[in-house]
């Protein structure tokens, strides 16, 4: 049941720029779609949580790769901490993008059970229910931020979550980490090279930093990414399970993940 996902954004359904991603919108089922095999997969119950839903814009898409571009992920769906209309490339310097200053735009529940704080705020969501017939549960994704660079060393890190819960015991589980088991966040994948204030850490799986001359030839409008990374469980076939995919900024909205 492996497919592609990356965390980034959309909202509308035409190619925005030659060298980059493209984005559309799509409803909750057809979000799911994009991430499981419906041969193999059942879904249920979809749900997503967008700035839209709080009165900002829409932060929840789909994303492709045009032939000719440089990204780890060919396609997939994206979740974004800011507004998906400023988010395709190239980087726009010195600007960070800065969406989201709007209070109702808050945290989400489940992220802040399984990190331990409440201190996020723009969460963007997905959420569907699901019964396959592998046992092999597997996602990739890509976390990118605008907190690469200028603000990697700071403690109070964006942070993006994959819950897996098996409805049977209502306990969700993080299957998205560094391999010590740290929170996918800046300050546990980042480079010194790009801030010297602070080590590396799990600098193996730090791709691409946009900033400087770099700016011009970056797919998105983000200082940086990690390589893909794979989410993995084994589960049980014909089981209930929930999947829940959260990204949140933490504390401040000005400088948006994906």
């Amino acid at each position: 049941m492996k497919k592609t996902l990356i965390l980034l954004f959309t909202i509308v359904s035409l190619q925005l720029f030659s060298q980059g991603l493209t984005f559309s919108t799509a409803t909750p089922q057809q979000l799911s779609d994009k991430i499981v095999n419906p041969k193999c997969v059942t879904t249920s119950n979809w749900v997503v949580s967008s700035g839209s839903n709080f009165g900002s814009l829409n932060s929840v898409g789909t994303f492709n790769r045009p032939n000719g571009v440089n990204f780890p992920l060919g396609k997939g769906i994206v979740l974004s901490t800011g507004h998906l209309t400023n988010l395709p490339g190239p980087k726009i310097l010195p600007d960070y993008i800065g969406d989201g200053n709007n209070p109702s735009w808050s945290s989400d529940n489940d992220m802040n059970a399984i990190v331990g704080s409440s201190n996020f705020t723009n969460a963007s969501s997905l959420q569907f229910e699901f019964t396959s017939q592998k046992t092999d549960f597997k996602l990739d994704y890509v976390f990118a931020s605008e907190e690469y660079g200028q603000r990697q060393c700071n403690t109070l890190s964006d942070v993006v979550v994959i819950l897996l819960t098996d409805m049977s015991t209502g306990l969700p589980v993080n299957i998205a980490s560094t391999p010590s088991n740290q929170l996918i966040s800046p300050i546990n994948i980042r480079r010194n090279t790009f801030n010297t204030s602070c080590s590396d850490a799990n600098a193996n799986l730090f791709d691409t930093f946009y900033g400087g001359t770099n700016a011009s030839t970056s797919p998105i409008n983000m200082f940086g990414h990690t390589v893909a990374m794979t989410a993995q469980a084994t589960i049980q076939t014909g089981h209930l399970y929930k999947l829940k995919i959260i990204i949140a900024d933490r504390l401040d909205y000005q400088f948006d993940s994906a």
